[in-house]
């Protein structure tokens, strides 16, 4: 039983090692397209898994010896690779880290102004390569309302950085330097519709996975401390709009994988996994731990 409860622990070298191997599932990609596209691709991934280990140190969710968040984010980001592929997803799973990172200053300040600022800019900016970010703009607004954080300043700068950035595309747009990718947001199709029918049962079975994550950390949510109930609510409040966004992709065909929210679902599923796996070390966790390793396994060989 010791085995099982102390199963879920991995010392940051052997995350290393595992996560060189789970990466080798990107070699096929390399040999059935361009290089040149898809090597920053995978550095974007492997930068992205860096930021959220260094982002869950941060927050006191992980220790900083422990690989966990490293390994459970490549493993997801490698196992879904239509989607995490793309260089439109991993660059906004890079400003999503950045934006949670600034919602951390909400935790200790009143009206957090300058970070809300930043973090609508930066999913305005993202929204150029990936429209959907836009729809976490609102998502915000909330996270400062669960953080007790929100007031009339906070509102209006994320309101000035959205404005910021809409300035900037109306007169790019004006003068044809870029084109309006804003268009498919409103033609949406069904994920069965959009793509084969392995990869939507993958996309529906880690939305579930990571519904179970978040309700079994509710279930003790009143014992943990301030911090981990904060990063329970960003982390699933995220989630569920990213993940409900990717049920119901752009319509076009050239986005339905690269144009998905699902690489930012990852993410924050990977935070709800370490959330839980973190909070306490029992036999019953070490098997649904073994059990949630198997299925992403799965979807990593499928």
């Amino acid at each position: 039983m010791k085995f099982l409860a102390r199963i879920t622990r991995m010392p940051l070298p052997i995350a290393l090692v595992l996560s060189v191997v789970v990466l080798c599932g990107w070699i096929p990609r390399f040999l059935n397209g361009d290089w040149r596209q898809v090597l920053p691709t995978l550095l974007l991934v492997v930068v992205n898994g860096v930021m959220f280990w260094y982002l869950t140190v941060c927050a006191g969710l992980a220790r900083d010896r422990d690989g966990l968040p490293l390994f459970v984010y490549l493993l997801s980001a490698t196992a879904f690779l239509a989607a995490n592929g793309c260089w439109q997803g991993q660059t906004a799973v890079l400003c999503m880290l950045l934006v949670l990172l600034l919602l951390r200053k909400a935790f200790r300040e009143d009206e957090p102004t300058e970070s809300a600022f930043v973090a609508a800019l930066l999913l305005s900016g993202a929204s150029l390569v990936l429209p959907d970010m836009v729809w976490l703009i609102p998502a915000v607004w909330v996270a400062y309302i669960l953080l007790h954080s929100f007031g009339l300043r906070v509102w209006l700068a994320t309101l000035i950085g959205a404005a910021v950035f809409a300035v900037y595309f109306v007169l790019a747009w004006h003068f044809g330097w870029i084109e309006n990718v804003y268009m498919p947001m409103f033609d949406r199709s069904w994920l069965f519709s959009a793509l084969p029918l392995s990869e939507a049962i993958k996309e529906v079975s880690l939305i579930g996975i990571g519904i179970v994550l978040f309700v079994a950390s509710l279930v003790r949510t009143d014992r943990d401390s301030t911090g981990q109930q904060n990063w329970l609510l960003l982390f699933t409040l995220f989630f569920i709009v990213a993940g409900g966004l990717s049920l119901f992709p752009m319509r076009t065909a050239a986005t339905a994988c690269c144009g998905s929210l699902l690489p930012v679902a990852l993410l924050l599923f990977s935070g709800l996994w370490v959330l839980f796996f973190r909070q306490r070390e029992s036999a019953a966790r070490g098997i649904m731990y073994i059990i949630g390793l198997i299925l992403l396994v799965v979807c990593y060989w499928i």
